[in-house]
C-alpha cells in the first residue's frame, strides 16, 4: 500500500521504517503472549525486530522528493513487439486499440494531499538526468514538473489565462534563467481565437462552456471571454532548438486534437507523454511515433516511447 507523508527525506524513511516495525512487534507480541518463561519472549521479540527492520532497510528506495509514492512495485513493463503491432495494426471499427493492451497498463490511484505525487512519482523513477520538458496548459506551474525544474531541467510552458500566467511567472521565478513561458493557447490551428476564462477555477478553455461543465461554476463566476493568439504544436516543435524529453498536455477539453495534429515522427527525441486525452489518442501516437500508453491515473495517460520499453 503507497505510502505518503509530508516530510524531509530523513524523516520520511525513518517514518515508514517505524510504521513497519510498530505493526508486526504488536503481531509477535500477540503470538507470544502464552509463553510462560519472559526471557523467551524478549529474545524472540528482539530477534524479529532487529530480523526485519534489516530486511525492511534493504529494500526500501531511494527517495528523490518528500511527497513521493512508495509502491514497493518494482516489476518491469512487459511490452512486446508484437503489442506495438497489434495496436497499430487495429483496423477494425469494433476492437477498440486500448483493449488489445489495457491488461498490461498501470493504473494509479491518487493518496495524500499532493494533486500530483503519482505523475512526480512515475517521472522521477523513468528519468534519471535533467532534460528538457514541455507543459501544455501549465496554469500555474504547481504540477509535476515542478520538481523536474528544481532538480535542473529546462521547461517551456504554454499557458493562455492572463490570471494563471501571473501566478506562474511567480512559481517559475526562482529557475528563470532555464524557463522559457509563451503567453498563448496551443491549438490545432494557429491564429487568433477566442478563449473564455473561468476565473479563479482550473478550466479556462478554447472551448465554449468547458468551464461550466467540469466546475459547475455559479452564475457570477461565468467565464468572460477574451480573444487569444494561438500556435500550432507543430509549429511549437519545428521552432524548438531542441527535442522535449517529456511532453504534458492539460488543454482543458482540446488535448486530443492538440495531440492527433501531429505527426510524431518528425520529431524523435521524446521519451514519455503525459495527457489529459487519455486512451483516445493510443493508436495515433502509436503508429506516428511509436509510443505506448503504459500507466493510468485519474486524470492522464502516460506514454512511452518504444525505445523506453523494448
Amino acid at each position: 500500500m503507497p505510502v505518503c507523508v509530508p516530510l524531509s527525506n530523513g524523516s520520511y524513511t525513518q517514518y515508514l521504517r517505524s510504521q513497519f516495525f510498530a505493526q508486526h512487534f504488536f503481531t509477535v507480541c500477540a503470538y507470544c503472549s502464552h509463553a510462560v518463561n519472559t526471557a523467551v519472549l524478549v529474545r524472540v521479540v528482539v530477534t524479529y525486530a532487529l530480523l526485519t527492520v534489516c530486511a525492511f532497510a534493504s529494500r526500501l528506495p531511494t527517495l528523490h522528493h518528500p511527497w513521493q509514492v512508495i509502491t514497493f512495485d518494482h516489476m518491469r513493463h512487459t511490452f512486446t513487439a508484437q503489442d506495438f503491432d497489434d495496436v497499430q495494426n487495429s483496423n477494425s471499427s469494433d476492437v477498440d486499440p486500448y483493449d488489445i493492451v489495457k491488461h498490461k497498463v498501470r493504473q494509479h490511484d491518487r493518496k495524500g494531499n499532493h494533486r500530483d505525487h503519482v505523475e512526480t512519482d512515475i517521472l522521477s523513477q523513468h528519468f534519471t538526468q535533467p532534460g528538457h520538458f514541455l507543459n501544455i496548459g501549465a496554469n500555474d506551474g504547481l504540477d509535476q514538473t515542478l520538481p523536474l525544474l528544481q532538480s535542473g531541467w529546462h521547461g517551456t510552458y504554454c499557458e493562455p489565462d492572463p490570471v494563471a500566467m501571473a501566478r506562474l511567472l511567480e512559481t517559475t521565478r526562482e529557475h528563470r534563467h532555464r524557463v522559457s513561458i509563451i503567453n498563448a493557447a496551443i491549438s490545432p490551428h494557429g491564429g487568433m481565437a477566442p478563449f473564455h476564462l473561468a476565473g479563479a477555477t482550473y478550466h479556462s478553455s478554447l472551448r465554449e462552456g468547458w468551464a461550466d461543465a467540469q466546475s459547475g461554476a455559479p452564475r457570477e463566476n461565468t467565464p468572460r471571454t477574451i480573444w487569444n493568439n494561438c500556435v500550432t504544436m507543430t509549429q511549437l516543435l519545428e521552432r524548438s532548438p531542441e527535442p522535449f524529453d517529456y511532453i504534458q498536455t492539460d488543454a482543458e477539453g482540446s488535448d486530443r486534437d492538440i495531440i492527433t495534429s501531429v505527426d510524431w515522427q518528425r520529431f524523435p527525441g521524446t521519451q514519455m507523454i503525459c495527457t489529459e486525452a487519455g486512451p483516445s489518442v493510443l493508436k495515433h501516437l502509436c503508429q506516428s511515433g511509436n509510443f505506448m500508453i503504459t500507466d493510468r491515473t485519474r486524470d492522464n495517460a502516460i506514454y512511452r516511447h518504444r525505445s523506453c520499453l523494448l
